[in-house]
């Protein structure tokens, strides 16, 4: 079952890679020292199980990093590569045990979350964005 969940993932993080670096290449796009310094820190931490969102949001919004409707689809986007990776080394490196549908599941939910969600955040309202993230980040801290 492991074998059957790790071949789409690795097939997903190269044709993911080759997207993002065609996508890069075409744009002269280059990640900051900073932004991979954020990357870094808060991807340690979702490994300690806080939550990366969160604190990349804060740090974006208070760094000023990208206008507030972009910070959605930039932190999927800038998160991905790392959590694929994490969930690579824990399964097959650590043998950390998980239940198949559980992460079937949650890889299904966020593949959807990222293909609906990111182009309805892009053209939605600025003050909309802010509030559905003001919510999410309150009920977070609850």
């Amino acid at each position: 079952m492991l074998i059957a969940l790790l071949v789409p993932l690795a097939l997903a993080v190269i044709i993911y890679g080759a997207m993002l670096t065609r996508a890069a290449i075409a744009a002269r796009a280059t990640p900051k020292v900073e932004a991979l310094v954020l990357g870094a820190v808060v991807n340690f931490f979702d490994t300690l199980g806080i939550g990366s969102f969160a604190t990349t949001t804060a740090w974006m919004k208070f760094r000023r990093m990208v206008p507030d409707r972009l910070i959605p689809p930039t932190m999927l986007v800038g998160l991905t590569p790392p959590a694929m990776a994490q969930s690579i080394i824990f399964l097959v490196l650590l043998g950390v045990l998980v239940d198949p549908v559980l992460l079937f599941g949650g890889a299904i939910a966020t593949l959807m979350g990222g293909l609906v969600g990111a182009p309805l955040v892009a053209r939605a309202r600025v003050w909309i964005v802010q509030m559905i993230v003001g919510i999410g980040l309150t009920l977070a801290a609850i």
